[in-house]
């Protein structure tokens, strides 16, 4: 009896081993490159990655219920071997049992978006953006899902993360950017504050560079006369502004400049230099900055005569060696050349009128064109960039009914 019960449980043993090994299971469960989830549908697999993604050796991370992975007959370990993800490839999921189950895998790019602020209605538009430039077929207006953004002077994005100025709130909203446009729900106004006290006043330009983000203010004063005055905010590695770290600074230069009304409105990097636009004083100015670090050094800081025409200059942009700002007033924009420190040579300043065009505002460029907003028609004008230079001789404008006084622009490529 006792023989005869051990035999018995070795025979169960045995066959319990004898039926995991013959296992039909053969799915992938996840799938994923550089942290960007792949989509499963049935036996296909798209992964979408940012525009210029490299996808000669990428690696794929991926779970299954398989034994083993093979490609082209090549074993797959996840997180581990390299693929050429340039054409379609097949996953083949080998079995216990010996059946095999094959996905399709796929890559695909991740959008790229034109944001505008309408300035008249508190709301922002958002355009996807292809080779050929913004497509304004599929231009849509938002707001924020608390309600509208308080006077949107200008917007600016960082790791998938929005920035709107509103100038007459002294505050700025924050949304996240997905593969759908802006996530109106997610956005939050935020008021930064130090000791009660506001850290912007009249915001109405944004830029981010390394750890920081600097914001022109035009409500500051300094004993009792307007001036100049810039927001420094540290930013965290995902993208998110410490708001708790926001001081308002007035360098010297601009104090010095006070009661000329001084209104920031567009903010660039060149190397070891940052310009500020005044868009009120029609000038700009001229500090230092760290570019590891990303901080101004504000004794250096300088203030400008106006460049050529320069009248109320508004956004500002550096594409390589060449600045430009958008004159507003003018109804132009200035080209200047920059040395290769970063330093404007005022002589080789010239400004060109993109016509059609009226009271351009904001300025941004992306691949192989330049745009500039136009509050003056609810319209963008859209030029060729060759060698950094914008010829003024390609540009045309493009009337969008969801274009409302439009003042920032700013162009990003999901991350």
């Amino acid at each position: 009896m006792h023989c005869f019960y051990l035999f018995f449980l070795i025979i169960s043993a045995c066959s319990t081993n004898v039926g995991s090994n013959t296992s039909s299971l053969s799915s992938i469960d996840s799938f994923s490159i550089n942290n960007h989830a792949g989509t499963i549908n049935g036996n296909n697999i798209n992964v979408a990655l940012p525009v210029g993604t490299n996808l000669n050796l990428l690696v794929a991370t991926f779970t299954t219920t398989g034994s083993y992975v093979t490609v082209g007959g090549s074993l797959q370990i996840s997180g581990t071997t390299e693929n050429n993800y340039t054409n379609p490839i097949t996953y083949v999921v080998h079995a216990a049992d010996g059946s095999t189950n094959s996905y399709t895998v796929t890559t695909s790019m991740l959008p790229i978006y034109a944001i505008f602020t309408n300035l008249n209605n508190g709301t922002y538009t958002q355009c996807l953006v292809n080779e050929s430039g913004i497509e304004s077929n599929t231009c849509t207006v938002g707001q924020p899902s608390y309600g509208p953004l308080n006077y949107p002077y200008a917007v600016s994005v960082v790791n998938n993360h929005v920035y709107f100025i509103n100038e007459r709130a002294n505050s700025y909203t924050h949304c996240y950017l997905g593969e759908s446009g802006i996530e109106s729900s997610t956005c939050v106004e935020i008021l930064p504050q130090l000791n009660g006290e506001s850290q912007l006043l009249g915001p109405t330009g944004i830029a981010f560079t390394a750890n920081y983000v600097y914001i022109g203010n035009q409500g500051v004063t300094y004993n009792s006369n307007p001036t100049a005055a810039y927001t420094q905010c540290r930013v965290s590695e995902s993208g998110v502004i410490a708001a708790d770290s926001c001081r308002i600074i007035i360098p010297e230069a601009f104090a010095n400049s006070a009661g000329s009304a001084p209104a920031i409105s567009g903010i660039a990097f060149a190397e070891s230099y940052v310009y500020f636009t005044d868009s009120i004083a029609s000038q700009y100015y001229l500090c230092n900055n760290n570019p590891t670090t990303g901080l101004i050094e504000s004794s250096t800081c300088i203030t400008t005569p106006p460049l050529v025409s320069n009248n109320t200059p508004a956004g500002v942009l550096v594409l390589g060696n060449y600045i430009y700002f958008a004159d507003n007033g003018a109804n132009d924009y200035t080209e200047c050349q920059l040395f290769p420190s970063g330093y404007i040579n005022n002589l080789s300043c010239n400004s060109f009128i993109t016509i059609p065009s009226n009271n351009q505002v904001g300025l941004a460029a992306y691949g192989n064109y330049a745009y500039f907003a136009n509050s003056g028609n609810n319209s963008y004008t859209q030029c060729s960039i060759n060698n950094n230079l914008i010829l003024s001789n390609t540009c045309f404008t493009v009337n969008v009914p969801q274009l409302n006084n439009p003042y920032g622009i700013f162009i990003y490529a999901l991350q």
